[in-house]
């Protein structure tokens, strides 16, 4: 959260009308804890995901077999961050 004095927007030259700043101790961004309202891309894909993983494949194989089945193929970093953001999935790769 990023809170922006209104001086400090000021002193770094930073041009903004003033209708557009925010007021004074108003908090920036979105709200700590918050997650998208639409589910993730991989959500319809978790028992597959965890099956994958409970056979001991690698990510980036279980990766190359989800990606085919995608319209839009996501990157390595995405399935590792869905994957250590769900609890269940990241206990089973903790476990190897």
């Amino acid at each position: 959260m990023l809170k922006i004095p209104h001086f400090q927007l000021w002193c770094t030259g930073f041009s903004i009308g003033k209708r557009y700043l925010p007021e004074p101790g108003k908090i920036l961004g979105r709200p700590p804890g918050s997650r998208n309202k639409a589910a993730r891309k991989l959500d319809a894909y978790k028992d597959q995901i965890e099956k994958y993983l409970k056979m001991g494949l690698s990510i980036s194989a279980m990766r190359k077999i989800i990606n085919s089945q995608l319209e839009k193929a996501l990157s390595y970093s995405a399935h590792v961050l869905f994957i250590n953001s769900n609890g269940e999935l990241a206990g089973i790769v903790s476990k190897k």
